[in-house]
């Protein structure tokens, strides 16, 4: 009997199948286009949040990009901007003017080869104030005004450099006078009557004065305009005096006293009293009584009685056109070094002493000439910037502290603005220091916003809140 082994069946092989995967979320996968649109998603979120992110951080900060006068201020707080002014822009970088006199002018006559006269006036002699302040506060509301895609162009137009304030610049009346006076001085020229000398007869010859009012008026409409130019001086002839035989012949045929000029009852219709001219000659300032002027003053004609109330008006409106303020310099002191930097040139000022001028016209109404000396006193700084040693400044004395964090934005801002006001002054020895003096009025013209200040028993909102704690 034979055994055979079983055999095992035979094993099926069944192909392996790829199973469904699980359905995307579209059903299908995501196509090219919406690749595209899905980046373009993701794209927006970033603009967007870097758009917010830019407005955050700018939100007491001017716009990058924004300049005044050249300088950039863009990024900085309204207080850092000032700052930054006042020492780059100190002293103020005037365009130049240029006072001129032509050879076309009564001095040359229009002759052939009469030349040309010009004086530079600059910055160091025009000592003009710019309104950094008031520039500032312009420069903070760029981007910010108008409605959304206004101010967005706005701030593009600043990030791309073409956003540039120019600040208002003041130029004193007085200090342009005295800069036209000076040049005046070079060219004036008296009159001379005729003169009979034996054989030889000498012409009369005009004089020329300069028209300083109408010059100064000219300059400062140009400094207004923040371009450099070229401005003439007003020039115009003075006629001859009469000469002494003109005299005699007049005299000689019945001019008697109701025709001179001047005289007493010229109130009663006869010829006009002679005009009184005060001058002061280092500066070549100027100014006269007319007929009508000293027929206010002295309506009966004798200079003994004269409507003094009327006359001082008339000077005080004198003194408010040529006196301005002396400028102390403002100082750094480097507690390292015991370096002094000057952060702004100290200039001297003057007045018109009232009662003196008063007294000028007195004597002047009673002399032939009819003029006088017109007293303009000239103002030392008190902290002058060419004597630093005399100020005895050697070491740091003391230095103060305070916190002021928790405040609200305008708050901070304000203590910026109030502090920044006391950067660089100085005491002079035996003075005395003025908080309210030093940071001027205390409004909104002055560069402060409200905030929240203590009145009375209670908190309310007031212009310049947080300026106290500058004062403690």
């Amino acid at each position: 009997m034979s055994s055979t082994a079983p055999v095992p069946p035979a094993r099926q092989i069944v192909p392996m199948r790829r199973l469904p995967g699980p359905p995307s979320v579209y059903g299908r996968p995501p196509s090219g286009v919406e690749y595209i649109l899905i980046w373009i998603c993701v794209a927006l979120v970033a603009v967007a949040g870097a758009f917010a992110g830019w407005q955050f951080w700018h939100t007491d900060r001017i716009f990058s990009g924004v300049r005044v006068a050249g300088v950039p201020v863009g990024g900085e707080t309204r207080a850092s901007a000032l700052l930054r002014l006042h020492r780059e822009l100190t002293p103020y970088p005037l365009a130049p003017v240029y006072l001129e006199l032509g050879p076309g002018s009564t001095e040359g006559g229009g002759a052939a080869g009469a030349t040309v006269r010009r004086w530079a006036l600059g910055a160091e002699l025009l000592a003009p104030e710019a309104d950094l302040e008031e520039a500032v506060k312009l420069a903070y509301h760029i981007g910010r005004q108008g409605g959304f895609f206004e101010r967005i162009f706005s701030q593009w137009r600043a990030f791309s450099g073409r956003k540039t304030v120019w600040p208002e610049v003041v130029v004193s009346e007085g200090v342009v006078r005295q800069a036209v006076g000076n040049a005046a001085a070079e060219v004036r020229r008296p009159s001379r009557p005729a003169i009979q000398i034996g054989e030889l007869s000498l012409p009369a010859q005009p004089g020329l004065d300069v028209d300083v009012a109408a010059t100064a008026h000219e300059i400062l409409a140009q400094v207004a305009s923040g371009q450099s130019g070229t401005v003439p001086l007003q020039t115009y002839s003075t006629a001859p005096p009469a000469s002494a035989a003109a005299d005699q012949s007049q005299n000689s045929a019945g001019a008697g006293p109701s025709a001179s000029s001047g005289g007493p009852g010229f109130s009663g219709g006869l010829t006009p009293p002679e005009p009184v001219v005060l001058r002061h000659e280092p500066s070549g300032t100027a100014f006269a009584l007319d007929a009508a002027q000293l027929r206010k003053i002295m309506p009966g004609g004798d200079p003994g009685f004269l409507n003094e109330e009327a006359l001082r008006f008339i000077v005080e409106g004198w003194a408010n056109q040529v006196s301005f303020p002396a400028q102390d310099a403002r100082l750094r002191f480097d507690d390292a070094t015991s370096a002094l930097t000057v952060l702004q040139q100290s200039r001297a000022g003057q007045r018109l002493n009232v009662d003196l001028t008063i007294e000028a016209v007195r004597r002047a109404l009673t002399t032939d000439e009819r003029t006088g000396t017109l007293p303009i006193i000239s103002i030392a700084p008190a902290v002058d910037s060419s004597r630093l040693g005399e100020l005895g400044i050697r070491e740091l004395v003391a230095s103060g502290t305070t916190y002021f964090s928790g405040s609200s934005r305008t708050r901070v801002y304000n203590i910026e603005v109030a502090a920044e006001k006391l950067v660089g002054v100085v005491v002079p020895p035996g003075g005395v220091f003025s908080f309210n003096s030093a940071i001027e009025a205390v409004s909104g013209a002055n560069g402060f916003e409200d905030s929240a200040i203590i009145w009375g028993d209670r908190t309310a909102v007031g212009v310049g809140g947080g300026v106290c704690q500058v004062s403690t």
